[in-house]
């Protein structure tokens, strides 16, 4: 039996998921089935599809900045992805040893053009060390008061100067939701 065949029999559906850097699913996060509504392992664990219901999703549209010597930030529009609103967002970059700066929106309705936002980073632990494990965090709510988290992690470039820049298309990682 060839490869293709062996992952069919693995898997009882065709289903992509987000993995973390280690290539195994993050143990906070869903696996999010992009073509199927429940997947089915062969050791009998179910995964339920969260991709397709009816609810906001919030993702960062367009990501870059300046990485000028007096001020560095991150030019980026949130934007929902979702079918419902979602009400009470917060945009948050933080790391396991650090927080940064964090935006409310009131409310982020389906098909609305992205809310533009800039973070300007450079008087923090962003610009001026590594950080651990950085992202940014997206909660928000939707109409009927579920509560949803999700993260896209970021990484770091260092500059020749040993300072940090996140500000570069290539910095914004993978998507998450916990």
């Amino acid at each position: 039996m060839n490869l293709l065949g062996k992952i069919s029999d693995t898997f009882k559906v065709a289903f992509n998921f987000v993995i973390n850097r280690n290539n195994s699913p993050s143990n906070k996060s869903k696996v999010v089935l992009k073509d199927s509504s429940v997947g089915t392992l062969q050791q009998a664990q179910t995964i339920t599809n969260t991709y397709n219901q009816t609810r906001p999703r919030i993702d960062i549209q367009g990501y870059g900045g300046s990485g000028s010597g007096d001020d560095t930030y991150v030019d980026f529009g949130v934007k929902n992805d979702g079918s419902e609103a979602a009400i009470d967002v917060q945009v948050e970059f933080v790391a396991d040893d650090f927080e940064g700066g964090k935006f409310n929106i009131t409310n982020l309705s389906p098909n609305q053009p992205p809310r533009s936002l800039i973070y300007h980073y450079h008087n923090t632990d962003f610009y001026k060390r590594e950080v651990k494990n950085p992202r940014i965090v997206f909660r928000y709510k939707s109409a009927d008061g579920r509560s949803f988290v999700a993260r896209r992690k970021i990484t770091q470039a260092r500059r020749a100067s040993g300072v940090y820049d996140i500000h570069k298309p290539e910095c914004l990682g993978a998507y998450f939701e916990n």
